[in-house]
């Protein structure tokens, strides 16, 4: 429910080759192929629902095992970590690891993302029927992750039973607008005090790292001018400051 959103709140990366890419999130857009040869690697990124340890093993772990069996003689890829879902469970750590959000930044940025992240996902668990998560398939959340790695916060999401997940009266929204809903849902009258809520509305105001470094680059993409860009992050991240 959660991965779908993220790249509308973390795209960071625009820019290949000397260009925009065309993507928001380029480093999303090239993951998506990364295991073309065995799509059950990957599959939709977005995970699909199991219940328990043992439907995980059987309906993910295994059938990854099993297809990628020829390519791996010696059973060296046999693990957990084979599967390259945007998130993954970690048995032997007791986590899920979650691999859609970009880097930002600086530490200020990274931290202010985990922090609405987290606070979505306590207020999926304390508020939202599990019935009605479950309910949407996995190619559903599907189209609106690619859409957002596409457009980033610009990404229009017009299912409405996905945003209704998120006490989200309306029939389609932006995605940088229903994070702004959740992010005011979510934190505490004292956590909208602190400095992550203040880096949310940052990204909420001028949008995802993404759509700033191409703000700043224009229509300028020589070697000179992506170099002089992108010594601000190394500032930024030096200083601990917003772009």
């Amino acid at each position: 429910m959660v991965l779908p959103i993220i790249p509308g709140l973390s795209s960071s990366s625009p820019v290949l080759d000397g260009k925009f890419s065309g993507f928001l999130d380029s480093r999303l857009n090239d993951y998506m192929g990364n295991s073309k040869k065995i799509p059950s690697v990957a599959g939709k990124i977005i995970p699909e629902v199991v219940k328990s340890k043992k439907e995980y093993e059987d309906l993910i772990l295994n059938k990854m095992y099993l297809d990628i069996a020829p390519f791996d003689p010696e059973g060296v890829l046999q693990d957990e970590f084979l599967n390259a879902r945007g998130a993954i469970a970690r048995f032997g750590r007791g986590s899920i690891e979650i691999r859609v959000i970009d880097i930002q930044e600086c530490v200020r940025s990274d931290i202010a993302i985990v922090q609405g992240i987290v606070n979505l996902l306590k207020f999926l668990v304390g508020h939202v029927d599990i019935g009605l998560q479950e309910s949407l398939s996995t190619e559903d959340l599907h189209d609106v992750f690619v859409d957002c790695v596409k457009f980033g916060e610009n990404s229009i999401i017009k299912n409405k039973a996905f945003l209704s997940c998120f006490n989200f009266a309306g029939s389609e929204c932006r995605v940088k607008d229903l994070w702004k809903h959740i992010v005011d849902l979510s934190f505490s009258d004292l956590e909208k005090k602190g400095d992550q809520y203040f880096v949310l509305n940052h990204i909420f105001d001028n949008g995802t790292l993404a759509s700033r470094l191409l703000k700043n680059l224009g229509s300028d993409y020589s070697k000179e001018n992506i170099k002089k860009v992108y010594l601000k992050l190394n500032s930024c991240l030096v200083n601990n400051e917003l772009f």
